[in-house]
Formats: C-alpha cells, sequence, structure tokens
C-alpha cells in the first residue's frame, strides 16, 4: 500500500530524536505529510510484532486551546485499526493533559512534542516532532465614553486617559495604546474623531474611535435670543401730591351793621332802614391730583438672527476598505497594492457612516 509522505525512522536498540529548528538550521526538516523520528518496541511475542506507524498531519496551532494528539499524528497499523494515540512530553510553556490526550500552549513560539502509539497488540512507536504555536486573538480597547462633548473655551485636552486596553494572552496593554487626535481643532466648534490603536507582541491589532463635539457639534444650531442685559425701568415717580387742602376757610355770617330806627317827635316817621343781606362764602376749589407718570415699556429684545452651521456632507462615494487596519482608501490610493491578503473590501456609502463605524481615512489620498 502506496502512502505520501515520510515514515518514522525505527531502531531496535536505539531511540534517536531529531530536534528539528524552523527555517532549516539544523535537525531533520520534516515537510508536509512527512513523519518525526521514531522508535518501534516490540513488547511482547504474538505473531503481530510490527509497531504502528506515524504519519504527520498539522505543525501549526492556535494559543490557549486543547490540541489534540491525533491532530499532530495520524498512527496506522497493518493489524489494528485503532492505535491508542497519546502526547507523553513537551517543552516548556505548554500544559499537557494527564492522559496524554492533548496539550495547550501558553505563548506563541516553537516546541518539541513527544507522541506514542500503540497497538492492541503491545507494539509501540514514539517520536518527536516540532510544532508552531501562533496568536491570533484580537486585543481589546475600552472607551469611558462613545461621545465627549467639550465647550469651545477648552483649549487643552488629554484623551489618552479615555481609554484602557488588554489582551487574554499578554494582559493590560494600555501602556501600548497609541493616539491619534490629529482631526480635532480644539477651540473650533465641530464635529472630529479620535482613533485610539493596540497592537500586542505577535502584531493582532485593534482600533477603536471616539467622536469628539465641540460647542455644539456641526449640527443646524437655532441660539436663545437672550440680550446681554435688559433694562427694566421703575415705575415710580419722585413724589406723588396728596389731594387733600392745607386749610379750609370757613367765614362768619356777620353782617356789617344793622341799623336801628330813631325815634322823633316829628308827625313824619323816617323809613326804617332795611339789613343788608349777608355775604355768602364761596367755597375755595379743591386742588385736582396731579396724575402719575405712565411707566415706560420695557424693551423688548429683538432676536438675533439663526446661525447655521455647515451641514457634514452625506454624498456617498466609493472606497476601498483595509479592515485589518481599519483605514479607508480612495480607489487610486497606492497603499491598496500593500494590503494584507483578505483584508481588502470595496465600499459605497458615506464617509461619515465609515468613520462612525470605527474607520479611519488614509492620510496618504485623504478620501
Amino acid at each position: 500500500m502506496a502512502k505520501s509522505g515520510n515514515k518514522f525512522r525505527r531502531t531496535a536498540v536505539l531511540f534517536l530524536v531529531s530536534a528539528c529548528v524552523l527555517g532549516g538550521i539544523g535537525g531533520c526538516g520534516f515537510g508536509k505529510g512527512s513523519k518525526p523520528a521514531a522508535e518501534s518496541v516490540k513488547t511482547d511475542a504474538n505473531a503481530d510484532t510490527k509497531a504502528p506507524e506515524l504519519w504527520e498531519v498539522g505543525k501549526e496551532f492556535p494559543l490557549d486551546q486543547r490540541v489534540y494528539a491525533k491532530e499532530m499524528v495520524r498512527p496506522e497499523d497493518e493489524v489494528d485499526p485503532e492505535p491508542k494515540i497519546r502526547i507523553t512530553g513537551c517543552d516548556g510553556g505548554a500544559e499537557v493533559a494527564s492522559d496524554g490526550a492533548y496539550v495547550i500552549f501558553k505563548n506563541a513560539g516553537t516546541y518539541n512534542v513527544e507522541l506514542t502509539a500503540e497497538d492492541s497488540s503491545g507494539n509501540a512507536a514514539r517520536g518527536t516532532m516540532q510544532v508552531t504555536a501562533y496568536n491570533k486573538v484580537l486585543p481589546e480597547i475600552t472607551l469611558q465614553k462613545e461621545e465627549l462633548d467639550l465647550s469651545a473655551a477648552v483649549k487643552a485636552y488629554d484623551f489618552s486617559k479615555l481609554a484602557t486596553a488588554k489582551s487574554s494572552i499578554y494582559g493590560d496593554l494600555t501602556n501600548k495604546i497609541k493616539v491619534d487626535d490629529s482631526q480635532v481643532t480644539l477651540g473650533k466648534a465641530g464635529t472630529y474623531k479620535v482613533v485610539y490603536s493596540v497592537e500586542d507582541q505577535d502584531g493582532n491589532k485593534r482600533t477603536a474611535a471616539l467622536i469628539v463635539k465641540i460647542g455644539g457639534g456641526a449640527a443646524k444650531t437655532t441660539p436663545t435670543a437672550t440680550p446681554t442685559a435688559t433694562a427694566t425701568p421703575t415705575a415710580t415717580p419722585t413724589a406723588t401730591p396728596t389731594a387733600t387742602p392745607t386749610a379750609t376757610a370757613t367765614p362768619t355770617a356777620t353782617p356789617t351793621a344793622t341799623a336801628a330806627p330813631t325815634e322823633t317827635p316829628a308827625p313824619t316817621a323816617e323809613p326804617t332802614a332795611e339789613p343788608e343781606p349777608e355775604p355768602t362764602a364761596e367755597p375755595e376749589p379743591e386742588p385736582t391730583a396731579e396724575p402719575e407718570p405712565e411707566p415706560e415699556p420695557e424693551p423688548t429684545a429683538e432676536p438675533e438672527p439663526d446661525v447655521e452651521l455647515p451641514e457634514i456632507p452625506t454624498e456617498e462615494h466609493t472606497y476601498v476598505l483595509d479592515e485589518g487596519m481599519k483605514v479607508f482608501h480612495l480607489p487610486g490610493c497606492a497603499r491598496i497594492d500593500i494590503m494584507r491578503e483578505g483584508t481588502r473590501q470595496d465600499y459605497t456609502g458615506t464617509r461619515e457612516n465609515l468613520e462612525a463605524e470605527g474607520y479611519a481615512p488614509c492620510d496618504l489620498c485623504n478620501p
């Protein structure tokens, strides 16, 4: 039966383990489908005296996951269809299960893994193979808030204090955060974006964006018509006269003189003088109260005209997205050709939607 790849080398007495180094530095340099060095151990005198053969099936595995022995090698035996396989040893920085079923790699790098396959007759094959553990877990960035409102009076602000970062592999990465606030103009009303990025030791990168609104943002705003000062006069005259005369003169009705007739012996009597009519006292006119002055009307503050700030354009365009770096480009940008494979995506929409999703514009083509 023909098989692909190289089989484990067997020796009857000597057990030889060859250390394989990446890049062809020393070692045996197994290729895909090849087998690490192995030793056949005869454990009984049964008719079946041939040990299983080990075939490599995988050499690269992620961190912090169970990697089972059967994912590294596949045992084959001429008599036993399912030989037992287990992991019997590994370099430091890895955890091997007590029954040898799997191993968990804790750090990125290269490991030498010892494996043993045994058939039902007790024939065993042992070997060592070299595998690589890699980290593909992206770090996380946490922002205290998604939007930040600032007054136009603020002239300096530390945006770095609003973000933290961590990795499930390497722990706290806050001190590795890079803050790009080049788009923000403090003191000038508008809506801006601050971009945070962090990269771990294995080159895995994560970005996040903070929206900054200064002086109410770029949306249309109608200011409140409040005058600088409102003059309200007090409608109180300096003096209010009391309509009461100083004195009321009441004259006494006394005649000037009363003529008394004088008797004379003359036969002709003198006529009796008629009394003069009593003078009638004319009443003094009552003073007329002066009218109170009417208060002056309060001035009405004229509202200031509406100030229309420029609206953010919402015209749709075609962009090329770099999903790995969270950056968008114009279709003719030179950086498109150097994107990592599998991270390019064509997009038609608005620049604002892309920025809201955490994408930053390319600083070369300025889309």
